[in-house]
């Protein structure tokens, strides 16, 4: 079906926000959300808007700071935050920094239409120069999207809308098998933290045989591959599970050059750097050579049992603080191999180990059936994506 194009300027406002406040003063515990670029991924994964910074109302009021309403589309145009491509549809009022583009739509355009269009053609199309990454304000709104009748925007909307919502119970569920293990976990061993059971303690390092990290490229004009060795990122390390759903390749002669941070099956990966610090896998297996960047740590411990403990232990919020506490504040956090090495292990009797390893080998299988099902999901939307945009629904 054919629909006009016309420029996003015509049926929406577009606008950016107010400079960030630089005094702590101007903040409170009470008064209107202010939205930061870097406030799009918790508010994607579903922080509450309340949870950001407020600023009080006299507050904004002497700053002449713009209010924006609920339904107004908001993504990054400025910095590496725009080339991430995150949208998000703002829920109550709201101020919004000036990194960020926001979008109020007229009556001929539906705001979810506005946003799952959005979410199939990235903003971060419109960025000029990689280098320098931005989005020009005249450019988003002389950006053309179809505009189908209003009754049909909202039909092709609120079908993505239900589809989406499958995806996100599917995840929940997903997320809920994570939360008994956790439990479960702490119900058998006690807060690894404070030890409550006296538990025979050990240092990571002295049960390890190997505890080192990758080395990540930093040669000129170097770009990763279609093929050659599996290169896993912080990225890839997720909480329980190594996701390669979307791969990445290094050329094999540089992976040669890294012999004692190869993977091997049974190893422990564990996020060294940045927010994701302690996020933690098994290294299960991959045809072909496989290798890290130097943001993920490997652990190497000949008992598979005693290894499967110690990722779900550092799956719970307390396992989570024994890492966190050995943080190094430098230009991004990190935790230091030796810090790694030094990092104290409850160790509870072997039967009690295999009686949980047998519990979590039965969540993730489950899990796994879940994250299949997922996938089939994932592969659903974006297809009703495609057609939808095409008039094909």
């Amino acid at each position: 079906m054919k629909w006009p194009m016309v420029e996003l300027g015509s049926v929406a406002e577009v606008s950016s926000g107010d400079g960030a406040p630089q005094e702590a003063s101007a903040f409170g515990k009470s008064g209107t959300p202010f939205i930061r670029a870097g406030s799009l991924s918790p508010l994607l994964d579903g922080v509450s808007e309340n949870e950001l910074e407020l600023i009080p109302v006299h507050e904004s009021s002497r700053r002449r700071m713009r209010t924006y309403p609920p339904r107004t589309i908001v993504f990054a145009k400025s910095g590496m935050s725009c080339t991430k491509g995150l949208i998000y549809e703002i829920n109550n009022p709201a101020h919004v920094v000036n990194h960020l583009a926001a979008l109020e739509c007229g009556g001929d355009l539906d705001h979810r239409f506005l946003l799952r269009w959005f979410e199939i053609n990235s903003p971060s199309r419109l960025i000029a120069n990689p280098s320098y990454p931005s989005i020009k304000i005249s450019d988003i709104r002389s950006e053309k999207i179809p505009l189908p009748p209003l009754a049909e925007q909202k039909r092709i909307a609120a079908i993505l809308d239900a589809a989406d919502a499958l995806r996100a119970k599917r995840r929940e569920a997903s997320a809920q098998l994570d939360a008994l293990l956790q439990s479960t976990f702490l119900t058998l061993f006690g807060d690894p933290v404070t030890n409550p059971m006296g538990w025979k303690v050990v240092l990571l390092g002295k049960t390890a045989k190997r505890i080192t990290k990758g080395q990540s490229p930093n040669w000129q004009g170097f770009n990763y591959q279609d093929s050659g060795a599996l290169f896993v990122t912080s990225e890839n390390v997720r909480d329980g599970h190594l996701d390669i759903s979307k791969p990445k390749f290094v050329p094999l002669e540089f992976n040669e050059k890294l012999k004692g941070s190869k993977l091997r099956v049974g190893d422990l990966l564990i996020n060294l750097v940045g927010a994701s610090i302690g996020r933690s896998c098994l290294f299960s297996g991959y045809l072909g050579p496989a290798n890290v960047n130097q943001a993920v740590g490997i652990v190497s411990i000949d008992d598979p049992v005693l290894t499967n403990y110690i990722v779900q232990l550092l799956q719970t919020q307390q396992g989570q603080t024994l890492l966190t506490g050995r943080i190094v504040e430098a230009a991004r956090a990190n935790v230091s191999l030796t810090n790694l090495r030094d990092l104290p292990i409850p160790t509870p009797p072997l039967p009690l180990q295999q009686k949980f390893a047998a519990i979590v080998e039965s969540i993730e299988r489950q899990k796994t059936t879940q994250r299949a099902h997922l996938a089939e999901l994932d592969a659903l939307f974006a297809a009703l994506q495609h057609r939808a945009f095409r008039g094909e629904l």
